[in-house]
């Protein structure tokens, strides 16, 4: 993957999550390839660690913290 940005959707996640996870050893993908995700609605149902960044799953508040997210929402629905 390489210069993604995923902006302005509602997404909705009753199972699985929203982010980006590498098996092929290469964590260039977090820092070096420009992958965002700005100003989505994020319907997420309930579930705490509905993100994925960095090989791990994670909650919003920490979604946020890696920088992704940026002017994003997230309800329960």
């Amino acid at each position: 993957l390489r210069n993604v940005h995923v902006h302005d959707n509602v997404i909705t996640m009753w199972y699985g999550t929203t982010g980006v996870v590498q098996d092929v050893g290469d964590p260039s993908v977090f820092t070096d390839r420009n992958i965002t995700f700005a100003n989505n609605t994020y319907v997420a149902a309930g579930h705490e660690d509905a993100f994925a960044w960095d090989d791990a799953f994670i909650s919003w508040e920490q979604w946020q913290q890696t920088g992704q997210g940026a002017g994003s929402t997230r309800t329960d629905g």
